[in-house]
């Protein structure tokens, strides 16, 4: 039995919370975007039914947000302290699947991760940020004994790297080197305010904390911002500058 796998796209997991008939869904980090997007994607009319989903996050008014855009839909509200692994056990003695949306540099991922497997729950995470996901596979063989399914890092773009370079594989005779790289481009007139487009503290954390990265064949960690260069793409991502940084595909 395969227990830990990933990545899987955003509509692959909810697939296989109804597959497997997981009628109870927790999500803890539940006020953020990509939460609240999964929350009502597993509400919506072209969802699987569920039995009930359970949404939990610190902030009061956010929730509030959420609660009000989900009227009539099976849902249970908690506003709780994150950091409190009683009332997390409390949550998921009442779900079937957990899926965590809690900031990864909030500091909690191993923790969740391992309250999950004391309560036997199955888990889904949105990342690792590498270094946590490399600890979390580490306990495969435990999680599989168990019989506890967990996911881990849905991340930005979740398996599209895996099928490009099989894509290519297929068409050359030697590969010597693959380079990968996530580029964005910001589309309108320039200005002084920054709009994030994930949570700012995950942003900041990911640019300014260690990651490791994939070269020969090894998960080395390096510096902070380190591996910088300029890639040479058409327009209009011509002269993009590249680094090291903390992202899980």
């Amino acid at each position: 039995m395969e227990t830990v796998i990933g990545p899987l796209t955003k509509s692959d997991a909810c697939a296989l919370i109804t597959m497997v008939n997981l009628k109870r869904i927790l999500i803890l980090g539940s006020a953020g975007r990509m939460s609240s997007g999964t929350a009502r994607d597993l509400l919506a009319t072209y969802s699987h039914s569920i039995e009930k989903l359970i949404i939990a996050d610190s902030n009061n008014e956010r929730l509030d947000i959420l609660r009000q855009s989900l009227t009539d839909s099976p849902i249970e509200i908690h506003v709780i302290d994150v950091t409190d692994r009683q009332i997390i056990l409390s949550l998921l003695v009442k779900c079937d699947v957990y899926i965590n949306a809690v900031p990864t540099f909030v500091g909690l991922q191993m923790n969740i991760f391992h309250a999950c497997f004391e309560a036997k729950r199955n888990y889904l995470e949105y990342g690792g940020m590498g270094i946590y996901t490399v600890q979390q596979k580490a306990e495969h063989d435990q999680w599989e004994k168990a019989e506890i399914i967990a996911i881990l890092g849905l991340g930005a773009d979740p398996g599209l790297f895996n099928i490009l370079c099989r894509v290519v594989a297929d068409r050359l005779d030697r590969i010597d080197k693959m380079n990968l790289y996530w580029t964005a481009k910001f589309i309108g007139d320039e200005n002084s305010i920054l709009i994030p487009p994930y949570n700012l503290s995950t942003v900041l954390a990911e640019y300014g904390n260690p990651s490791q990265q994939f070269l020969n064949g090894k998960l080395p960690q390096v510096p902070a911002q380190s591996g910088f260069e300029t890639i040479d793409l058409p327009e209009p991502f011509t002269g993009i500058q590249e680094l090291h940084m903390n992202v899980w595909f």
